[in-house]
């Protein structure tokens, strides 16, 4: 949800909008982008998380097939 915010924010282009679309306005209204802005930190978090639990999964698998 954070990624989808951030692109509004940045008017990139989201496959189900269309351009001309008042989302795309929401983003930069008032305290919507302050608000916007203040979902970076658990946007990073969670990929900082996804990786170390992928990267943790790989070592497990390569252990479980003894190549480590």
């Amino acid at each position: 949800m954070t990624y989808f915010f951030m692109r509004l924010k940045k008017n990139k282009k989201i496959f189900f909008l269309n351009r001309n679309d008042n989302a795309y306005r929401f983003a930069h209204e008032g305290q919507n982008l302050k608000k916007i802005n203040n979902l970076k930190p658990l946007y990073y978090t969670f990929l900082l998380g996804f990786f170390c639990c992928f990267s943790l999964s790989i070592i497990a698998l390569l252990i479980k097939t003894q190549i480590i």
